[in-house]
């Protein structure tokens, strides 16, 4: 995952789904300390359009350096991978985001965005 410094999950809010999905991640060689952020559990029900949605947040936050708690989130699972359980001011100019619909369908984007100009 070269490059990747932040992960926005499938927010399926299904503890066994969620931990398999972080442990999947860390396999793939992600820092234990990499944050994952659940932008899509804000979204509502948006369909086909919500990896769309997902991209076009992403690149803002990492426009912006700023990244969000995961809605609800009072005390992260024990498990690889950081969940933001409060907002958090970044650095990071890379995050893939992952999407679940249908079973069998998933999506995963590779953001990368520069930094907000400062006037």
């Amino acid at each position: 995952m070269s490059g990747v410094e932040v992960i926005d999950g499938a927010a399926r809010a299904e503890p066994g789904y969620d931990r398999e999905e972080r442990e999947a991640l860390a396999r793939l060689g992600l820092s234990g300390a990499t944050p994952i952020l659940a932008t899509r559990a804000s979204f509502g029900m948006m369909g086909a359009a919500a990896p769309i949605v997902q991209t076009i947040v992403l690149a803002e936050l990492l426009r912006l350096g700023e990244l969000p708690a995961v809605a609800g989130l009072a005390s992260p699972a024990e498990g690889p991978l950081r969940p933001l359980a409060a907002r958090e001011i970044t650095k990071a100019r890379v995050a893939l985001g992952l999407t679940a619909a249908a079973p069998g369908l998933a999506t995963a984007v590779r953001v990368e965005a520069q930094p907000a100009l400062r006037r």
